[in-house]
């Protein structure tokens, strides 16, 4: 047992020195929370990018520059495949998440609806603008609700 604690803290020290400070690790950190979901499509043309420079490398190696730039192109490649992954998978959860956000929307305009019904007003029609209001005001208790880091949800890095 205490070979395998012995073994495990060096691995648990460069996993957590690599979700620290490897920009692309941060980025998929951030993809996983509901204030990154936006970030899904720049993601992708970010891991695009990474997708040519290895491209870029394994032409090097075949014009005859030095064999370790195949360490780079594994490298590169496995950082376009993972943040092509995660920012595909956070646009599909952007669009879930907007389509509850306008479900909860339309359930919030029925009740004020029924509310004044019942009361003896007549129902109100709202503006576009008035339904922006409520799309904010259920934006806003989602995304403070989110904070509580629970599933699905990754707590943030420490600042240090």
């Amino acid at each position: 047992m205490f070979l395998i604690s012995l073994a495990m803290r060096p691995a648990a020290a460069v996993y957590n020195w690599c979700q620290r400070w490897l920009p692309s690790n941060r980025l998929v950190t951030l993809l996983r929370t509901r204030r990154g979901y936006r970030w899904g499509v720049p993601a992708v043309l970010l891991g695009a990018l990474y997708f040519v420079v290895g491209i870029g490398c394994y032409g090097a190696v075949r014009l005859g520059h030095t064999e370790w730039l195949y360490l780079g192109m594994l490298v590169f490649w496995w950082t376009a495949l993972k943040l092509a992954v995660h920012g595909v998978t956070a646009t599909i959860r952007l669009l879930i998440a907007r389509g509850h956000e306008n479900l909860a929307v339309r359930a919030a305009i029925r009740n004020e609806r029924r509310i004044a019904v019942a009361e003896g007003r007549t129902a109100p029609t709202h503006t576009v603008a008035e339904r922006r209001r409520i799309t904010g005001d259920v934006r806003h208790r989602a995304l403070t609700r989110d904070r509580g880091h629970g599933v699905g949800s990754v707590m943030p890095l420490p600042r240090g």
